[in-house]
């Protein structure tokens, strides 16, 4: 598993919007966490990691 990265609030929530702006699926903070958690997982299951 990658370290996690270590990055501030300010950036994490510019990250969050930046991506809100690009797709509508990620309308809130929870959603996106969501999405992108499963898209990590879908990585690790077809890499055969989990």
């Amino acid at each position: 598993m990658d370290k996690p990265l270590q990055i501030s609030m300010e950036d994490a929530f510019t990250f969050a919007k930046n991506i809100q702006s690009q797709d509508d699926q990620y309308g809130y903070c929870h959603v996106l966490e969501h999405k992108l958690s499963a898209k990590e997982l879908n990585k690790d299951i077809q890499n055969g990691k989990i």
